[in-house]
Parts: structure tokens; sequence; C-alpha cells
């Protein structure tokens, strides 16, 4: 007699799968329509992919972390794909395609593996050695360089940028980023430290491609009050994390006032009056200690009464309300070297933050605040332009990732040829490596260098070349012992000597250990379930605690 199945398996089965269901085969077939999706976009020689929003706006991107999150795929290895992808942006800015592309390589290369009797477990052991052999290869061929010296960081740099800029562009772009990240990296005991974020990208829609580098910060706010300043030369900022400058708009607000710590309570007409005029001396009070500190620039987080605009401007100080994100006051105030103020009656000069210029600009198609010729800034912004807002977004994407490829050989001056040139040198050890494994692992070593060989080849095809010729010969150059890759533009391998650039090792290292963490995670799962809700998970009805129906049930009643 038959066994029958237990009611939570039967909750938590299987049942809407079809009879024979392998789910790996499943997997594998979607990895390959994402390689299909993304291989086309790998490279300075990829193209971009399109998109359209919610709003039906077109949103071009190069991005592959992008690219995958607006995909939106609901499928597992989608989801997967997109988590390493993003975790990969969210470190290094750099190496998200990289990451994706060489996981989905990998599972089809552990396809024909599957059909040979590999067990998964033996294929994912064997990815784990041949990524330990490939960082191996790759340590021992990067250089330790000085990031300062020899237009290291400039050649980082352009070759970040790629081939999405044309050349004008590109090499304007690099030399604002390497003098930017110059600028703002500090010693940090034998090394350096460039933190990305000190590095302010600011980019809009206006006329063709500039960049600007500016000493100082850009905020996207401006004047409430046409009658303030709108420049101010010999800016000294006062930045305000405290309550808001209140004033007469107060008796419009709501009964309860608070005034510091004290609450109080407005019962009557006359007392709304009176707490007016009370209103009206604070905000006076506060502007005048403003201008015996001698500030003539006010960035407040919170409000600024109509009455109290009334009074800056009076005084001659342009006044900013409203910057809600702490982030910004706090860029604001290592810029200018300025100090957060908690309580306006203590505003003094010693906290004030310095600019040669402080001015209300209009960028693109909105008023910007523009705080610039700081003394010594921490932060530095780079105000880019472009043919419209799409365009303005590439670019803003395409300079964050050199900031990040540029901050990343400062703080770790290790540098690899481009161009695939380390993964083909890994591709080599690896599979000269392979021979000496023992057992089936041997065959799965293997595999994963000749998926790093599979990345050349689509790295060549997506630069206009011929993928055979290009591998056979990049193989030949690396067998060689040569630091050679592909350059857009050169058929054959070239050296650092001939043009091509250097990219830092940290970030390809990480995307190579993303992508065999992602393979191995699609190859371990076995089977697929849809959890429903188990009859003792159902709802309970509203204002039911299980604590309620305990007690109700002691006492002899029904539950509500």
């Amino acid at each position: 007699m038959p066994s029958r199945l237990d009611p939570a398996k039967e909750q938590i089965g299987s049942r809407s799968k079809p009879a024979r269901f392998d789910l790996l085969t499943h997997n594998l077939g979607m990895a390959a329509a994402l390689e299909d999706f993304l291989a086309p976009s790998y490279g300075p020689g990829g193209r971009a992919k399109l998109f359209l929003d919610s709003k039906g706006h077109a949103v071009p991107t190069t991005d592959g972390a992008r690219m995958l999150t607006l995909l939106a795929s609901p499928h597992p290895v989608g989801k997967i794909l997109t988590a390493v992808a993003s975790a990969q942006d969210e470190q290094w800015r750099d190496g998200t395609k990289l990451a994706a592309l060489l996981a989905l390589r990998l599972l089809r290369r552990a396809e024909p593996l599957l059909g040979r009797g590999v067990r998964p477990a033996r294929i994912i052991r064997g990815y784990e050695i041949g990524l330990e052999r490939a960082t191996d290869a790759v340590t021992e061929l990067a250089s330790r360089r000085d990031p300062f010296e020899d237009g290291l960081l400039l050649g980082v740099a352009r070759g970040s940028l790629g081939g999405w800029l044309d050349a004008g562009p590109r090499e304007a772009m690099a030399g604002e980023i390497v003098t930017a990240a110059e600028q703002v990296a500090t010693r940090a005991g034998p090394g350096w430290r460039c933190d990305r974020d000190d590095i302010h990208v600011f980019a809009k829609g206006r006329g063709g491609f500039a960049v600007q580098r500016i000493d100082g910060y850009i905020l996207d706010r401006s004047r409430d009050d046409p009658t303030m300043p709108a420049r101010i030369e010999d800016a000294r900022i006062a930045l305000l994390d405290a309550a808001p400058i209140r004033g007469k708009a107060g008796i419009h607000e709501p009964r309860l006032r608070w005034i510091g710590d004290t609450k109080i309570r407005l019962k009557s007409p006359l007392e709304a009056e009176a707490y007016a005029s009370v209103g009206e001396s604070y905000t006076e009070e506060i502007v005048a200690g403003l201008r015996h500190s001698g500030a003539n620039v006010v960035l407040c987080r919170l409000g600024i009464s109509d009455y109290g605009h009334k009074l800056l401007a009076k005084a001659g100080i342009l006044g900013i309300r409203r910057i809600m994100r702490i982030a910004y006051m706090e860029d604001v105030a290592r810029a200018t070297g300025a100090s957060l103020i908690k309580d306006f009656r203590q505003v003094t000069p010693d906290l004030l933050g310095h600019a040669g210029l402080v001015e209300e600009r209009s960028i693109g198609d909105s008023k910007c605040l523009v705080i610039e010729q700081c003394p010594d800034p921490k932060v530095v912004s780079l105000l880019i332009s472009g043919p419209g807002d799409a365009a303005a977004e590439q670019y803003e994407a395409q300079a964050r990732k050199a900031i990040a490829a540029v901050a990343s050989v400062i703080e770790d001056p290790r540098v690899i040829p481009g161009g695939a040139g380390a993964e083909m040198a890994a591709s080599v050890r690896v599979r000269q490596a392979a021979s000496g494994v023992e057992g089936r692992e041997q065959l799965a070593v293997d595999a994963f260098g000749r998926a790093l060989e599979d990345m050349v080849a689509r790295l060549a095809a997506n630069l206009g070349l011929n993928p055979r010729d290009a591998v056979l010969a990049l193989r030949a150059a690396c067998a060689g012992g040569a630091q050679a890759g592909l350059l857009m533009g050169v058929t054959g391998p070239t050296d650092a000597a001939h043009g091509l650039f250097w990219e830092p090792l940290a970030p390809r290292l990480s995307a190579w250990s993303r992508a065999v963490e992602a393979a191995g995670t699609v190859l371990r799962a076995d089977d697929f379930h849809k959890v429903s809700r188990l009859p003792s998970q159902k709802a309970k009805p509203e204002g039911e605690s299980s604590k309620d129906k305990g007690a109700s049930a002691s006492q002899g009643r029904e539950p509500p």
C-alpha cells in the first residue's frame, strides 16, 4: 500500500512542477539566455542597453549592475547575478559585467561536465582550485608602482573610461579625475588613503560635453527669496544643524510650540499674538548673532520662515534652507572647514567655513548653489554636462567608475595589464596546473581556465577582432611571459609601451571570486520549492494574539 504524503510536504512540495523536472538543466538554460543579453555590452567596444522606465523615459546604460537591476528578472539565476553585480558595484564600481559574465561562462562550461557524470560538488571544488591558481598567477603578474609617477593614474583613468567617450572628452575627464584624486588623497601610514566619495560628481544635461573641477561643493538647492544676494565673495559659511529659524509664519502652524527644549501650549488668540511677538524677537536674535559672527552664507537643515528670509536679506546674508540630508552638510563642512552648529546662540567665527565664492548658477534646467575656491578642501566636485539628461547620466556613471579605479590604485598600487591580459595570463597558468590535480576536479580546473579564455574571446569580438585569431595570439604572448592585452583599433596583442593601459588588481580578483561564488550557488541547487502558507501560519483575525486566544480557551469561551 503506498504511503501517504506528509501534510506539510503537500503544502510546500513541488506539485506545480511538471514531472521529471530538472532544475539544473532549467537554470543552465536561463544562464544561456542571460549571457546572450549581457555579452554584447562587455568591454570598451560593447554596446549600451536601452530601457524604458515606468514613466516611458529612455534609460540608456552601460553598467552591468544597473542593466540587471533594470531587467528585474524574476528567475532565481537572474536574482543571484543581480546581487553579485550589485555587490561588486558597491565595493569597486567596476567589474560588474565581468563578475556576471564569468559566472555565466562557468555555468556553461559545467554543462558538458555534468553530462559526463561529474558531480556538481566536484565541479565547484575544481572551480575553487582554479580560482586559487588564477589568483596566484595574476598576483605574480601584478606590478607594484608609485601611483603618482610616470602618469600611472592618468593611464588608469583613460583605460577605465574606455571607448565610451571620444578622445577629447576622455582626456579632459581623465585629467580632471586624476587632479581631484591627488587633491583629496591623504597619507595613511606607509601608504595612501583616497576615498572615492570625497569626489562629488554632479551631472546635468545642458548642451555639449564639458567637465569642470570645482574646489568645493555643488548643492542642488537655490534661494527661496530673490531679494537675497545671489553671489557672495569671500564667503563665511555657517552650517546650522538645529531647529528652524521661526518667525511670523508660525502663527499659522499648529498650536503646540517649542522654543529650544521648552513646550508652550497656546489657548487664545491673544496668546498667539504674544507668541508671534516672541518668535519675531527670537528670529531677530538669531540673525543678529549670525551678523556678529561675520557669517554671510547660512545653510540650514530645516526651515527658515518668511520673516527670517526678510531679515537675512536685509543683512546681506544668503540663506539656503531644507538641506535635509546630513551627508550634504557634512560634505560642505569638509570642503569649507566649517563645523555643524547645533545651537544658534553658539555661532562664533571659529565655527564658520570659508570659500572664495558662493554663487547661485543656472545649470541645465535648475538652479544650484556652487561653493568654490575653498582654501584647503577635503571634498572636491566634478561638474559634468552633456547633450541631454540621458547623456549626462552616462558621463556620470563613467566618471564614478574611473574615480573608483584611480582611488583603488592610490590605496593599493598593484596594477595588471588591461585588455583581458590578466584573464589570459591566468588561463594559461590554470590550464597548465590542471594536469597536476587529482580526480575529476581536474576537468573543472581546466574548465575554469577555458572560461577565463572565453572572456578574452568575447572582448575581442566586441572590439571587432577575429576572436579565434586574437585568443591564439594573446595566448602565445602570455605563455612567453609578456604583459600584453587587446586594445581597440589594434589587431594583435599590445603592451604598455604601445598604448596598453593598466588596471587595478583588487577589483579583478574580487570579480573572479564573486563569479565562482555565484556559479557554485546555482550548481548546488538540486530542486525547486515554491513555499505556500501552511494552515497553522494563516493570518489570525485582526486584534487577536496567541496570548488572547489561550486566555479565551482557558476560560471556556470560544475565541472571537
